[in-house]
């Protein structure tokens, strides 16, 4: 996620827009990877030592991951002066329901609410494993 920030902040203008850019994407690309494609469920987190039990299962699942895809897809309008991030997975989804989200979001960490705090619109289809955000540049 690193480089492509660095990539979007090479464009005038974008640079000052870096960390919530990094924020955007990182978080949901995280999302993507953790509760879309690896299947990891963020109860466990609860649990004594859970955070610790947590990265314990993801490490695992990644060493497993055989067939599995996230698709960033990034696009520029300028005549409204707003980015535009679309992150799938190949995923099972999730709730998109808000009290649903604001739960997990509450117990666990910043998730949904960081996202809807830093960009303009945050949106996620009806099976869960794609989310789509606009960030304004003004």
């Amino acid at each position: 996620m690193y480089d492509v920030v660095n990539i979007l902040s090479s464009v005038g203008g974008l640079n000052t827009h870096r960390s919530n850019i990094f924020l955007l994407l990182s978080e949901a690309y995280n999302n993507a990877l953790d509760h879309g494609v690896l299947g990891l469920n963020s109860e466990i987190k609860k649990q004594e030592d859970g955070f610790f039990r947590y990265y314990e299962l993801r490490e695992a699942a990644l060493a497993k991951l055989t067939d599995a895809m996230i698709i960033i897809d990034m696009r520029y309008c300028p005549d409204t002066l707003s980015l535009y991030f679309i992150i799938c997975d190949s995923g099972r989804g999730f709730s998109s329901k808000q009290d649903e989200l604001a739960k997990v979001n509450n117990e666990f960490g910043r998730g949904v609410s960081l996202l809807e705090e830093i960009a303009e619109k945050v949106t996620y289809n009806a099976s869960g494993n794609q989310v789509e955000m606009c960030y304004k540049l003004s």
